[in-house]
């Protein structure tokens, strides 16, 4: 009785398929990674400032406090002036807000776009 050995593995179409695949995730991951790095460094900058911030500052005051930490972090995907500052009538609290795209070329003529919304509240809640 002989056995037929049955060949294993990837053809050669298989890996450079794969490989591609493999490499077209890895150019995503790269181009979005310091969008969300920026993001993030917002983000914390704005946190920072509403946890400082009493009921009684001005919005003139917060923005200044504001572009200190942008200044220091290197933002500059948004200025002060794109966070919105607003005072809630029912809570008396102070609400900042921000709502802006960042745009990353990927390949070619092809961008990848994020979209960051996000809203911080100051003073008594």
């Amino acid at each position: 009785m002989a056995m037929r050995k049955h060949q294993a593995g990837l053809t050669m179409i298989s890996w450079i398929l794969l490989i591609g695949l493999i490499g077209f995730a890895g150019i995503f991951g790269f181009k979005l990674f310091p969008i969300y790095m920026s993001y993030n460094a917002v983000n914390s900058a704005l946190t920072t400032v509403a946890k400082d911030t009493a009921s009684t500052d001005t919005p003139a005051q917060i923005r200044t406090r504001i572009s200190n930490l942008f200044d220091v972090n290197s933002i500059d995907i948004i200025k002060p002036q794109d966070v919105d500052i607003k005072i809630d009538p029912d809570t008396h609290a102070i609400v900042m807000s921000i709502d802006y795209d960042d745009r990353v070329n990927f390949i070619a003529n092809i961008d990848l776009v994020a979209h960051f919304s996000k809203t911080y509240t100051a003073g008594p809640h």
